[in-house]
């Protein structure tokens, strides 16, 4: 199973959660993915969009092996089923990663996104550095 992540799961984070995803998955490669970022403070949020014309940039995991608990471990640090936390669902979109369209999970964001400020280069590592 594939997995796009964009934020504070990709390397260069040491949350506990971006940690498991790096020892447990087979990293791929850089991917991007149609759609806008969002920085909401902590954390950034997507939402993927086919017809979008910016980039969300991020990177591509394989889960091979305990899927169900590499999974459930994202899930957790997403607030998948949080009533509390409710901001993102998981999807599939179309990442590009090493020239070839994949079919990856995400984390899409689903609360109204007005009041957050666009990252237009899609590219959260970057955008933290020029904070």
């Amino acid at each position: 199973m594939h997995v796009f992540v964009y934020g504070t799961l990709m390397r260069g984070f040491y949350n506990t959660f971006a940690q498991n995803l790096h020892t447990n998955a087979t990293y791929i490669g850089k991917g991007q993915a149609s759609g806008r970022l969002y920085d909401l403070g902590a954390f950034p949020g997507a939402v993927f969009d086919a017809s979008a014309d910016l980039k969300i940039k991020g990177e591509v995991y394989y889960v091979e092996k305990n899927v169900k608990s590499i999974m459930d471990s994202l899930d957790t640090y997403e607030g998948i089923n949080d009533p509390e936390f409710d901001y993102y669902e998981k999807r599939e979109a179309i990442i590009l990663v090493n020239n070839t369209k994949i079919k990856a999970l995400v984390y899409h964001l689903k609360i109204a996104v007005d009041t957050f400020t666009l990252i237009e280069n899609g590219d959260y590592l970057e955008f933290l550095s020029k904070k």
